[in-house]
């Protein structure tokens, strides 16, 4: 990047588990301690699968709670067949 070297490391989350109730979000641990220590994020949804699509809200909100400044870069990808028809 910038004509230096980057180095990544991925964490992938499948299956994130989240509720929305009177107290707020709740994840799985796994996922909140990748929240904590990672310098960006990725959130993935599948436009063959709603239900992906619906958890992008809540876990988008909750990256903010916990990195309230906004300078953490998220990237939104779609994926799935799409057809022009």
């Amino acid at each position: 990047m910038d004509g230096e070297e980057v180095s990544l490391q991925i964490q992938d989350t499948p299956c994130v588990s989240l509720q929305d109730d009177a107290e707020g979000l709740y994840c799985q641990e796994q996922i909140n301690r990748s929240i904590y220590w990672a310098d960006g994020y990725v959130l993935v949804f599948s436009i063959t699968d709603i239900s992906s699509y619906r958890t992008i809200q809540p876990l988008y909100q909750h990256i903010r709670r916990i990195h309230p400044s906004g300078n953490i870069p998220v990237i939104l990808v779609r994926t799935g067949v799409h057809s022009c028809e």
